[in-house]
């Protein structure tokens, strides 16, 4: 487990193998071969290191460091990135942001279900805050995506 509760999974696929970080980053990759077999997208990527972007951040310049999820190659071979969220803290939204200034705001954030509860209503301001920012956010990919094709899920 990692430090926000996320189970890694390794999975073969097409590209070999890979261990995802989480559950969640696993079935967003099924969903992106489902595309690509579909002819819907071109080609995806897993934290495709050439796109990582590094960056000065805060009063004392430290370096981070934002490496997306997914790169997705549309058919119109147009690069769009997919960053898939359990939860969205605080560093999450700057390296993002900075990400969609610096590099590429065609950027879609997807939460397995994030909602405006007591519980998550500073995640979800924050999500909200960034949409001026990027392409697109997904709030409930768990049921609006993930639900409808979870029996191609190995686990």
């Amino acid at each position: 487990m990692n430090k926000y509760g996320a189970k890694p999974v390794t999975a073969w696929t097409e590209k070999g193998e890979i261990r995802f970080r989480s559950t969640f980053e696993y079935h967003w990759y099924v969903w992106c071969q489902l595309r690509k077999d579909q002819d819907l997208i071109k080609d995806w990527f897993y934290e495709r290191q050439d796109m990582a972007l590094d960056f000065q951040h805060g009063r004392k310049g430290n370096t981070r460091t934002y490496l997306p999820d997914f790169t997705i190659l549309t058919n119109n071979d147009e690069i769009e990135i997919e960053e898939t969220k359990g939860c969205f803290k605080g560093l999450d939204y700057t390296k993002i942001k900075k990400y969609a200034e610096l590099k590429n705001p065609n950027i879609t954030l997807i939460f397995t279900a994030l909602t405006n509860c007591k519980s998550l209503r500073d995640q979800y301001l924050r999500a909200k805050k960034i949409e001026a920012h990027i392409a697109r956010v997904i709030y409930d990919a768990r049921k609006t995506i993930l639900n409808p094709i979870k029996h191609l899920f190995e686990f």
